[in-house]
């Protein structure tokens, strides 16, 4: 059990996490995600639109992270030499209405893309890149000030995509099918790249290789020095043989701390109620976050 690798794709990433941390500590898990990954494909867009540059790649820009899971904040940008903060500050202003339209994409078509317009006005009020997809950022902003999910009209004004119920009994109608066909040997699995770094990870933890990429776990490095120790959080971290070393973000600024401090709080009541297998515990305790 001791050489057991946890890899955590799916959500909720930090209460799963801290449950084996707790319960499991002999299990080596982590979670990782790619909602970064999306937000430097913007920047990577919006620098060759703006600067003629082609074929950049997507790793090539350079980020700090900094945060909790789809809560996560860029405060350093960059790409060969070329801050990205002014840049991105400037195309923020010019397309605060429109926002940013990637290739083939349409967030009025999709219950998962958006306009990055949320992310645009986050960066103006809060001076940081929001690194991750418009959807996931309003869901930790419920009550604070003009909520971007006060109702339907409001959301469309926003220009991001909300993921439908409906949206998810089909998905999982779908996928129930293909493991079915899969297993019966009528279809073959397809192997091919998606984006993903779940294989340049494990292949990192083998001592073949060596990988940074943003990644949650406990915050015990105080990778993030002004979150709480039992915090699970997402940073930078370095990926090598058997080890996974955080990286020092720094600190959240305190207008954004204090976004950040009410989920860090009630990663906790969610994990101790699970644990207590307690509902009414966490709704006696979550009143801050149900206010």
């Amino acid at each position: 059990m001791h050489r057991s690798l946890g890899h955590q794709l799916h959500q909720p990433h930090v209460p799963v996490r801290e449950d084996f941390v707790l319960c499991f500590p002999e299990i080596k898990a982590f979670g990782c995600c790619h909602e970064v990954f999306g937000t430097q494909k913007v920047l990577k867009g919006i620098l060759e639109e703006t600067m003629g540059l082609k074929d950049v790649k997507r790793e090539d820009i350079q980020v700090n992270v900094l945060g909790i899971n789809h809560f996560t904040w860029f405060d350093y940008a960059s790409y060969k030499g070329i801050d990205l903060f002014p840049i991105y500050r400037k195309y923020t202003e010019e397309h605060k209405e429109d926002g940013y339209k990637e290739a083939d994409k349409n967030w009025a078509n999709s219950t998962f893309e958006c306009a990055h317009i949320v992310k645009f006005d986050l960066f103006r009020k809060y001076g940081l890149i929001a690194a991750a997809g418009d959807r996931h950022l309003v869901e930790f902003m419920p009550g604070v000030g003009d909520s971007y999910l006060k109702d339907p009209k409001t959301v469309k004004r926003w220009k991001f995509g909300l993921t439908t119920v409906d949206w998810r009994k089909k998905d999982l109608q779908e996928r129930l099918a293909k493991s079915a066909r899969l297993a019966a040997g009528e279809e073959e699995i397809e192997l091919k790249p998606t984006g993903e770094e779940g294989i340049q990870l494990i292949k990192a933890l083998c001592g073949l290789t060596r990988k940074i990429s943003n990644v949650n776990i406990p915050n015990t490095g105080h990778q993030i020095a002004n979150l709480p120790g039992s915090a699970v959080v997402e940073t930078n971290a370095v990926f090598e043989r058997d080890a996974i070393r955080p990286l020092y973000a720094g600190e959240l600024p305190e207008q954004i701390k204090e976004l950040v401090d009410p989920h860090v709080a009630n990663h906790e009541r969610i994990l101790k109620a699970a644990i207590l297998c307690d509902l009414i515990w966490w709704w006696k305790h979550s009143w801050r976050i149900r206010r």
